[in-house]
This record gives C-alpha cells, sequence and structure tokens, in this order.
C-alpha cells in the first residue's frame, strides 16, 4: 500500500511544481459513468459479471501545455456503479432452489428484494493531451487524451431475501477491495469563453486489468414449511474462493476550467 500512496504523492508533487509555471489549466468535470464489458454484465452463470449499471463520475484534471497544443495531464478521479439490482431479482425469482439431500423438495423462492449497494473505484492518472484549434480565433478546440495509473476498487456486500407466509431464503455475498493498472482514453472539444475560463465536453472511455478484490463468500440460506415444525425443511449452501473483476466504464464528460 505505501508504494501506491507514495506514486500519488509523487504525482501531487509534480502538479504543485509544474503549477508554478505559466500555461496551466484546472478543471473540473462529471458526468454519467456507463458500465461495459463483464462490468455491466448481468448474468448469474457468468463468473466474470459485474452486474453493474450506469452510475455517476467525477474527476479533477490539471494540464499543462508546453506548447499551445501539447500538454501533460494529471488526473484525480471517482466513480460510484450502483448494483444492477432489478436484474438480480428477475433472475433469482425464475431459479429453483433445492436442499442437497432431496429432489422432492424443490422451492421456487419468489419476490427476492436486494439491498442497493455500489461498485466505487477512484485513483490517480497521468498522461498526454494533444489539442487542435477548430476555428480561426482559436476559441474552439478539438481535443485528445491518453492517461494511465492507478485505480482503487471496492466491490459492493450483496445481500438479498425473499420471504413469505411458509418461505424463507437469503442470498448473501461479502464485499472486497483490490488495486490495479488503469487507463483512460478522451477525445472531445473545448470552448474558451475568455482568456481565464473554458468549457469542455468529452467522451472517455476507462478500463482496468483484472483487479483482485481478496477471498470472497457467498452463502445461500433457505428454508421451507417454516410454521409447520414437523415437516419443515432447511439448507444452506456455501462458496468462497478470490474473487476479480475487470472495470471498464464509458462516459460523457461535461466540465469547466481555468487557466492558472
Amino acid at each position: 500500500m505505501k508504494k501506491y500512496l507514495l506514486v500519488i504523492t509523487m504525482l501531487c508533487v509534480t502538479t504543485a511544481t509544474l503549477s508554478q509555471t505559466k500555461n496551466n489549466r484546472l478543471s473540473i468535470a462529471a458526468g454519467p459513468s456507463i458500465a461495459m464489458g463483464s462490468f455491466g454484465k448481468s448474468t448469474l452463470d457468468d463468473p466474470d459479471a459485474g452486474i453493474a449499471k450506469t452510475g455517476q463520475y467525477v474527476h479533477i484534471n490539471f494540464e499543462h501545455f508546453f506548447t499551445p497544443s501539447f500538454a501533460a495531464s494529471v488526473t484525480m478521479f471517482g466513480q460510484r456503479n450502483p448494483l444492477n439490482t432489478g436484474s438480480l431479482e428477475k433472475q433469482y425469482n425464475a431459479n429453483f432452489y433445492a436442499p442437497p439431500f432431496s429432489s422432492f423438495t424443490s422451492r421456487l423462492f419468489q419476490n427476492w428484494q436486494f439491498t442497493k449497494k455500489s461498485w466505487v473505484s477512484y485513483g490517480a492518472l497521468v498522461g498526454v493531451a494533444n489539442q487542435f484549434p477548430l476555428q480561426k480565433n482559436g476559441r474552439l478546440s478539438f481535443k485528445l487524451k491518453t492517461q494511465a495509473g492507478l485505480v482503487f476498487v471496492q466491490s459492493p456486500q450483496l445481500y438479498g431475501e425473499c420471504i413469505s407466509d411458509t418461505t424463507a431464503a437469503s442470498v448473501t455475498l461479502t464485499k472486497g477491495s483490490g488495486k490495479g493498472f488503469a487507463y483512460s482514453f478522451n477525445a472531445g472539444v473545448t470552448f474558451q469563453l475568455n482568456k481565464k475560463i473554458h468549457l469542455l465536453l468529452d467522451v472517455q472511455y476507462f478500463g482496468s486489468k483484472e483487479i483482485k478484490l481478496g477471498e470472497l463468500t457467498e452463502t445461500f440460506n433457505a428454508v421451507i414449511h417454516k410454521n409447520n415444525p414437523g415437516n419443515m425443511v432447511s439448507w444452506q449452501y456455501k462458496n468462497w474462493g478470490p474473487g476479480t473483476q475487470t472495470i471498464s466504464t464509458l462516459t460523457p464528460i461535461l466540465g469547466i476550467g481555468i487557466s492558472l
């Protein structure tokens, strides 16, 4: 953990050093974080599915322009992607769950409800940006940016239950956390309102390598005939193993910046 904190500290020091010179820009931007690829899949049978849906993204970006068209870039970011609880509930409502010792007591549990939780990721990226004017007066420019760095990821704790007059069931998946390599690609436009203020509109793709989340445990509990002690049947499934996830999101970003 110390080495990752050291890298982020060095990024902050570099930003502070560059900020003492001219041709600097500082901006803040936000937008909807759309879960892509395996991160956005909701199929329970897919071990790579993140069951994530569209959430929120925000970043603070500092750029130092060595020339009017080329800059170094440092970004601190955070994003939150809620679990797709609607998809989870639909799939659990359609599944049969049977105790391991009898095939005659299979039960279809209905009306599942899952607690609303979210994936959280945050980190720091460094890279380069290229800007090309689209107007003779230079107010409107096209911009490309490529960055790479570190992402810290926290997976949500999953909890769902379904309760009726005669049955009860619940499923739990412990939360995890990890860190790893991340990268982003941005393309968009900037509009210079005046000498100090500019607006920006980007489309960003953010991705990561496979993040190791540590040991995760899934527990399923069920009871049928719960009000009839003579016929009541209860059982539990428990699985555990290392959790992993690849993060990928697509985000339209709107922001405002200032020239320093």
